[in-house]
């Protein structure tokens, strides 16, 4: 499984492209890019997702430590945060 990140019209979106499928994950980006898609960010599960959770956590922290609990960037950090630890024990848990 893979999660894509990506940004269209300044919103970002996110989702899941199951390993298992027989479309590379190229057919995919190729066409979004065609239309406006960018900022694409592909994550495969372990390494790679454990180094991103790693950084929004100190990002978390320091944004919060800066501009308080309800701010919108620590929010928004907080969210993104909680979706990757998500996909990671959605992920551990099929092994």
């Amino acid at each position: 499984m893979y999660l894509i990140v990506y940004t269209l019209n300044r919103e970002t979106k996110r989702f899941f492209l199951e390993s298992n499928t027989n479309t590379p994950v190229n057919n995919f980006i190729s066409p979004c890019k065609k239309m406006g898609v960018r900022d694409f960010e592909i994550m495969k599960p372990d390494k790679e997702l454990c180094e991103k959770i790693e950084y929004l956590k100190r990002r978390l922290i320091q944004t919060s430590d800066k501009n308080g609990m309800n701010h919108p960037l620590t929010i928004q950090i907080s969210q993104e945060l909680d979706m990757l630890i998500n996909m990671y024990m959605k992920l551990t848990h099929e092994k």
